[in-house]
């Protein structure tokens, strides 16, 4: 009887809506909205089921890499951060053997500064848009320093050592060609940086290249002032006080042409501003420059004062690397569990200026296990502090700011190391001159210091004398270690900027709309 009065009920609607075009038409367009509808439904439910399709897609929309890719990423990046080391730690050692053999100890300094001059002409704030270099860019670059030596100097035996250096390359070229291999297929999401062909098209508005004309002259006559004071010119020569009038006439004018230029200049002011970022660069530009120091005058230390090869003294800075590894790896571990930064970069600069302080204790007496012991408190502090102001930049700024302000504190860490590395040379020299008349009478310091590190025991026979030039070596590398100290305690003073802030709930945040 139900059934009978439905199907009544559906007909008499039926025969109404023939009658009524406009009840027609709208169940017509009725039945294409459900259509419409159902076809939305089943595309959902398709897209539900296939899943690493969907995820691809949510991928590509955020900008965020996940899975195997995101651990192939991760592996290239770690091989390339340990390519930069290997070949620091490869020129470190090596400084003394080539000031030696081309008579330039007064250049320790520069051989180092130059190359991390050139580091931070690349890596300049508003750079960090506009330059698309890849990781596997340093693989042609192993080739050619592999390759110079032969190519430049042919069989002559007078630069042995050039391929002896150039041998310690090699290792790039296999690990290069595995980063190149990993990236190749990758393809990374550009969801904040313009593609390469946009960027090609706008490169010559994007780059301040009349900042850098500016800045790169003012660094160049800095870096020479510091070098030739004390050694070529003294220090109270007209070509010195020129040099360090003119750096810091043009310096001024490069202020003044990125003030105009705002956004667009080459440091953007407007990043400079924000706290965390202004306390990152000061903490990184100090921090590196210590570290530099540490990393270039040790080995002097083991190979003039202590008499052993490049390679050995390259073996006796395993303790400060295998230590800073370690600390490195349980800093980053504990500030994903607790959140707080700041507690470990106040701690890493408390421990650097000891353990500088400690260094600069090294006497030609010192025992292994007192210098081992020092490195690893060295170690140890330099891991725990060294990723921690950018840490605090990553989480204090939004996602698009980050590239410009980590580019930034990557520009004033390569700048540091190369202004206070030159100016550790001068400090080494010029004490090392005064060092042989007090401790070494009869010794011309003009000959010591022409002999380099690796060449004293060549031109000092007499045993007593060789004691002699030996703790004023030792000395003079003291004094260099006490600028370590100095630049530690400015690390303790800056790292208070970087601010007392949680990650934990950035990351709950980001976490958040997913959970929706």
């Amino acid at each position: 009887m139900t059934t009978t009065t439905a199907a009544a009920a559906a007909a008499a609607e039926t025969l109404s809506s023939c009658d009524d075009p406009s009840s027609l038409k709208k169940n017509k367009n009725k039945n294409k909205n459900d259509k419409d509808d159902e076809e939305k439904a089943a595309a959902a439910a398709a897209d539900t089921t296939t899943g690493p399709n969907s995820t691809d897609q949510e991928e590509k929309e955020k900008g965020f890499i996940t899975g195997i890719r995101l651990y192939l990423i991760t592996v290239a990046v770690t091989l390339v951060g340990f390519l930069i080391l290997l070949d620091m730690s490869i020129i470190a050692t090596a400084v003394p053997r080539i000031a030696s053999d081309f008579h330039a100890l007064q250049d320790v300094g520069w051989y180092g500064s130059s190359y991390q001059l050139a580091k931070s002409s690349a890596s300049t704030g508003k750079s960090a848009d506009a330059q698309p270099v890849p990781l596997s860019s340093r693989w042609p670059g192993s080739c050619i320093r592999i390759s110079a030596p032969s190519i430049f100097w042919g069989d002559d035996r007078r630069y042995r050592l050039l391929t002896w250096i150039a041998t310690g390359f090699y290792i790039n070229l296999p690990i290069g060609g595995l980063v190149a291999i990993l990236l190749l297929f990758i393809d990374i999401p550009d969801s904040i940086k313009p593609r390469e062909l946009s960027v090609l098209k706008t490169i010559l508005t994007k780059l301040d290249l009349v900042g850098f004309a500016l800045f790169a002259p003012a660094a160049i006559q800095f870096f020479l002032a510091l070098v030739w004071g004390g050694n070529q010119f003294a220090w109270d020569s007209a070509t010195v006080i020129g040099l360090f009038c003119g750096a810091g006439g043009t310096f001024i004018v490069f202020l003044v042409w990125e003030y105009f230029k705002g956004d667009e200049a080459m440091i953007p002011l407007s990043m400079v501003r924000v706290r965390a970022v202004w306390s990152a660069c000061l903490v990184q530009l100090f921090f590196f420059g210590m570290l530099q120091l540490v990393e270039y005058f040790l080995p002097i230390y083991f190979q003039a004062v202590k008499g052993v090869s490049p390679m050995l003294s390259g073996v006796y800075l395993l303790p400060n690397v295998i230590s800073q590894l370690i600390a490195g790896v349980a800093a980053g571990a504990a500030v994903s569990k607790l959140g707080y930064y700041l507690p470990w970069s106040v701690g890493s600069a408390m421990l650097l200026a000891v353990s500088n302080g400690l260094l600069s204790t090294l006497s030609p007496s010192t025992s292994t296990g007192k210098w081992i012991g020092y490195q690893i408190l060295l170690g140890a502090a330099r891991g725990m502090g060294m990723q921690m102001p950018l840490t605090a930049v990553q989480n204090s700024l939004p996602p698009a700011l980050t590239s410009i302000s980590m580019s930034l504190v990557t520009f004033c860490q390569t700048f540091g190391s190369a202004v206070f590395l030159t100016a550790g040379d001068p400090v080494f020299t010029n004490s090392l001159r005064t060092a042989i008349l007090r401790d070494a009478p009869g010794v011309n310091p003009a000959v010591i210091v022409a002999a380099g590190a690796t060449g004293i025991r060549e031109v000092v026979t007499n045993p007593v004398q060789l004691a002699g030039v030996s703790a004023a070596y030792s000395t003079s590398i003291d004094r260099v270690f006490y600028l370590a100290v100095g630049l530690a305690c400015a690390c303790f003073c800056c790292t208070w900027g970087l601010g007392w802030k949680d990650i934990r709930k950035k990351e709950k945040e980001q976490e958040a709309p997913k959970e929706v």
